[in-house]
């Protein structure tokens, strides 16, 4: 099953990111531990079709625990204009795990139970491509049943070459006197590489200054008899730079 992944259509651009579940047309192939992607990928039309979530460790419940290195495999379509970021975010993978497009290594990510972001950008060309996955499991790793493979959710994020990262931004909140200090604090994302399927700026060298704003938002409701809230509207309340 192949992927077409295009622009953002519909989406004001640049403003927000297009964040597009990516669990559909992934295949499968177990091979032993210590293999590499030139193994993975001279067994290509061993892979079967597989959902995400997967585990594939509970494959036989006579073999639990049993060592092996999970390849996942999905080919898809790039049409964007050559002006746009890309990044797979991955939920959670258990463990060990690799991360290859077109044939390049675009990222590592060693512990099974958190996510991570990978950016594809530079790797990704219009057309034809590929990414494979590889996980490997070597018992004993966990107390428990910790299970083996791709086990939560993939997405697909397209963003504008400046962006907010995932999980890019903080809230807290203090207490001064009788009133409440709210704090935001937001990252900001500036690209050291070339858009997917774009050329480099050879002109922007020099530094620029940019400028976050936060428009924050207060409910307020109103009981009618009874406690009943006949309705309630957003109202601004302060816009911070």
């Amino acid at each position: 099953m192949r992927t077409s992944v295009s622009g953002m259509a519909g989406v004001q651009t640049g403003r927000i990111a297009m964040r597009t579940l990516w669990n559909e047309g992934w295949s499968f192939l177990r091979l032993e531990v210590g293999t590499e992607l030139s193994d993975a990928l001279g067994r290509e039309q061993d892979f079967v079709p597989v959902d995400i979530p997967h585990d594939w460790l509970i494959y036989d419940a006579d073999r639990f625990y049993e060592n092996g290195t999970g390849w996942y495999r999905k080919n898809f379509t790039w049409t964007g204009d050559g002006t746009k970021r890309l990044f797979l975010v991955f939920e959670g993978i258990y463990m060990d795990s690799a991360v290859y497009v077109n044939g390049h290594k675009a990222a590592e990510w060693k512990y099974g139970y958190s996510t991570f972001t990978v950016e594809i950008t530079e790797h990704v060309r219009k057309g034809e491509n590929q990414i494979l996955v590889s996980a490997c499991f070597q018992a004993p790793n966990s107390r428990w049943y910790s299970g083996a493979g791709i086990y939560r959710n993939v997405w697909m994020k397209e963003t504008e070459s400046i962006c907010i990262p995932e999980n890019g931004i903080y809230i807290s909140t203090r207490r001064q006197r009788e009133d409440f200090v709210l704090r935001v604090e937001t990252a900001v994302d500036v690209p050291a590489v070339v858009p997917a399927g774009g050329e480099a700026d050879r002109d922007s060298g020099g530094q620029e200054a940019y400028a976050v704003t936060h428009r924050l938002f207060y409910r307020k409701e109103r009981c009618g008899p009874g406690g009943q809230v006949p309705g309630d509207r957003a109202f601004p309340c302060r816009t911070v730079r």
